[in-house]
C-alpha cells in the first residue's frame, strides 16, 4: 500500500532464486491467497486502485502453513513482536491457524515498517490477545530478532 516500505528488492530476489510466493487479496472480510510469478498479471485491488494485487487463481485453504516465512505489513511494530496493521483484522484472521501450530513447525512471521516504526515496546492497550505476534521486525536497517 501506498506509504509502506517497498518490498520489490524482496519480491525480486525470491524470483531469482526460484522461491514460490504467495500474496494476498482481499475477498470480503478476509484475505485470500495467490501466487506470484513474474509473469503474474497485476491488477487493481477492490479497495482501490493505490493497491495493486496479483490475479493469479487463488491457492487452497492451508496455503500460508506451508509457507517457511510470512512478511507482513504493519503501520508499526515493537521489538516484543507486537505488529499494529490497519485495523481491518485481516491478517489477525489469516494467520490465526498458524500462531496456533507448534512454534517449531510454523512459518516465521516477519513484520515490515520503517525505522521510525520499529517502537521498543507498545504500551498494552495497543494490542489486543487475538492479535498474532511477529518472530522479527525487518527495517532498512535490518533484521531484528523479537524478545516475545
Amino acid at each position: 500500500m501506498p506509504g509502506e516500505p517497498d518490498t520489490q528488492a524482496i519480491i525480486d530476489a525470491l524470483h531469482e532464486a526460484a522461491i514460490p510466493i504467495l500474496v494476498p487479496r482481499v475477498h470480503g472480510p478476509d484475505l485470500t491467497w495467490h501466487e506470484l510469478t513474474p509473469t503474474t498479471p497485476i491488477g487493481n485491488s477492490s479497495r482501490g486502485p493505490a493497491i495493486r494485487e496479483a490475479m493469479s487463481p487463488s491457492q487452497p485453504a492451508g496455503a500460508l502453513s506451508q509457507c517457511s516465512m510470512i512478511v507482513l505489513p504493519a503501520l508499526a511494530a515493537d521489538r516484543r513482536g507486537h505488529r499494529l496493521g490497519q485495523g481491518g483484522g485481516y491478517y489477525d484472521r489469516a494467520l490465526a491457524g498458524i500462531a496456533r501450530m507448534p512454534p517449531a513447525q510454523r512459518p516465521r512471521l516477519i513484520a515490515v515498517v520503517f525505522n521510525a516504526e520499529l517502537m521498543d515496546s507498545f504500551p498494552n492497550d495497543l494490542h489486543e490477545p487475538h492479535d498474532v505476534m511477529v518472530d522479527a521486525v525487518l527495517t532498512e536497517s535490518g533484521l531484528v530478532i523479537c524478545q516475545g
